[in-house]
């Protein structure tokens, strides 16, 4: 799946020149933290709603002839960054950049750096939900096995000969020091103890999750951190 499935194209960039107050109205109209900026139509970098809230809290404060202190552009709260997607990146990628950052959303730049829209973070972990299957009613199957005597052919097989069907599959790389990995399985059946059994006659450790019908976002998050160590070089 790629970014030009989830993009966002609905959170402006702002000039370099905004004022401030217009920058946190724009925020809380979209309901996001941060905001990409763009010098001459090019990405310059991202503003934060914290150090909006800094600033715009000091110049608000008198000045000692009596006199407010007028809020300049936010220019100078720019925070410069290269982070970015482009369209041909995949939610993976946005995954391990979201990993990196304290923004809430990712500017989606073309090749020339123009602004095209934006990933952002709570967007991202709804389309996590699609690729770990969560909305579809079944049950979870915890895998761990040796690197040397596994095959998901054999698993597949498994499954698939027993009427059910795999709603989604994340490998999980094994510890620092072990060479045991565990794969998580989605099966479209609500009762997985029939396939547990001929898994573990197989020579594979099995734990049985248990249903799995409504995944609340932090499982969602911690789920997705997971994909991403998974994913990282």
């Amino acid at each position: 799946m790629t970014i030009d499935y989830v993009i966002n194209f609905t959170v402006p960039a702002i000039s370099r020149n905004e004022l401030p107050e217009k920058a946190l109205s724009l925020m809380k109209d979209h309901h996001i933290r941060s905001l990409p900026v763009v010098d001459s139509g090019l990405f310059s970098g991202m503003l934060s709603d914290e150090r909006l809230l800094t600033h715009l809290n000091k110049s608000r404060k008198p000045s000692p002839q009596g006199k407010r202190l007028v809020s300049p552009s936010v220019k100078n709260l720019v925070e410069k960054t290269s982070v970015h997607l482009t369209l041909r990146d995949s939610v993976y990628e946005a995954l391990r950049l979201f990993s990196h950052t304290e923004h809430d959303l990712l500017p989606v730049l073309d090749v020339d750096l123009r602004y095209l829209g934006c990933v952002t973070e709570r967007e991202l972990v709804g389309v996590t939900g699609d690729l770990l299957s969560v909305n579809e009613i079944g049950c979870v199957l915890e895998l761990n096995f040796s690197t040397l005597y596994y095959s998901v052919a054999e698993v597949i097989k498994i499954i698939e000969d027993n009427d059910a069907r795999i709603l989604s599959l994340n490998s999980l790389p094994a510890s620092r020091g072990s060479d045991v990995h565990r794969i998580e399985i989605k099966l479209s059946v609500l009762d997985g103890s029939r396939i547990k059994s001929l898994l573990e006659r197989a020579g594979y450790v099995v734990r049985l999750q248990g249903t799995d019908e409504n995944v609340h976002e932090e499982e969602l998050r911690e789920r997705a951190q997971e994909l991403l160590r998974f994913i990282e070089p």
